[in-house]
């Protein structure tokens, strides 16, 4: 399994329980999901837009929220935009943006002045490791419509 096809795949997979620790409603099969069948699905070159999960809430089914995964690696106003239009014509007030670097200088002032609740948060070593690491405590973020 290449590098970027096992990084992918330790995010998503890690992705999926933490929204699941929150209250969202994963599938068990998305919880147990192994390389092979990540491999079966996404191929060996994954395209990381292809890779876009939405959950609903457990207490609430009519509460979603969406992940995506762009595949810039640095995420401009066009990409944030283009998200915040989705998730407005599905009426989702949350998303997890998994972005390789970061938003560009342009694009966070943008989401900031819109009140979409960006958070960046630079972290040192393995991405999936500091993830893992991490408390996954909800935070409320803004409403992107707002």
């Amino acid at each position: 399994m290449s590098e970027k096809k096992t990084k992918l795949f330790r995010i998503r997979k890690t992705v999926c329980k933490m929204l699941n620790a929150r209250g969202y409603l994963v599938a068990q099969a998305e919880l147990d999901r192994d390389k092979d069948s990540f491999t079966e699905e996404f191929g060996e070159d994954p395209r990381r837009d292809a890779l876009t999960l939405q959950f609903d809430l457990r207490e609430d089914p009519t509460q979603h929220i969406f992940v995506f995964f762009p595949d810039e690696e640095k995420v401009g106003v066009k990409t944030i935009k283009e998200y915040a239009k989705r998730m407005k014509d599905e009426s989702v007030f949350r998303a997890i943006i998994v972005v390789q670097q970061s938003l560009t200088p342009f694009a966070f002032r943008v989401a900031r002045a819109k009140r979409w609740g960006v958070q960046i948060r630079h972290r040192t070593g393995h991405p999936v490791e500091n993830c893992r690491k991490m408390d996954f405590r909800r935070k409320r973020v803004g409403n992107p419509n707002a």
